[in-house]
């Protein structure tokens, strides 16, 4: 963690799916963010750290006090509003296998932004051994999702409409 303290751009995921691995259990999930937050004590920089949920709309309890943000697979933007008291990041966590279709992922994403989510990731299936650069398109058969530089162009529109309201939101009163 030492080598990567000095980034503001990441936080840490205790487990990936945590509810498809047999054996983990919240014990060993506390274990784990007792860790990250034992070794980052000493260290300038503190993180912020996910726990992995399964895709459903209900709201999240027992939660560790140390998790900030919850990362929801497959979310709905429901997962926002049932959870919205926890004062937490809601993330839509790993989107990108339910369709091919750049609408479906395109309109999620604004759904969920647009719920109050924090997060939008995307598995972009336009990455392979053979195109490093996310240009595999049309996507290789067998492909689960969708992906590609047409919807990373459409993500990017939604990412700076909403980077330029927060900009605006937090702008003084008689500012710019």
């Amino acid at each position: 963690m030492g080598e990567l303290n000095g980034f503001d751009n990441l936080y840490y995921e205790v487990c990936n799916e945590p509810y498809e691995r047999a054996g983990l259990t919240s014990q060993w999930n506390d274990r784990i963010v007792a860790a990250i937050v034992e070794t980052e004590a000493s260290l300038p920089k503190k993180h912020l750290i996910a726990q992995g949920f399964p895709p459903a709309s209900k709201a999240v309890s027992a939660l560790n006090p140390h998790v900030s943000v919850l990362n929801f697979h497959a979310a709905k933007p429901d997962a926002v509003r049932l959870n919205y008291a926890l004062n937490k990041v809601v993330t839509f966590d790993e989107t990108g296998g339910a369709d091919r279709s750049d609408r479906k992922y395109r309109t999620e994403g604004w759904e969920f932004i647009l719920a109050g989510g924090g997060v939008y990731d995307h598995l972009d299936f336009s990455f392979t051994p053979e195109h490093e650069d996310g240009t595999a398109v049309p996507l290789p058969p067998g492909t689960p999702g969708g992906g590609g530089p047409e919807l990373r162009r459409q993500l990017h529109i939604l990412r700076r409409c909403f980077k330029s309201s927060v900009s605006r939101i937090r702008a003084p009163i008689g500012g710019s």
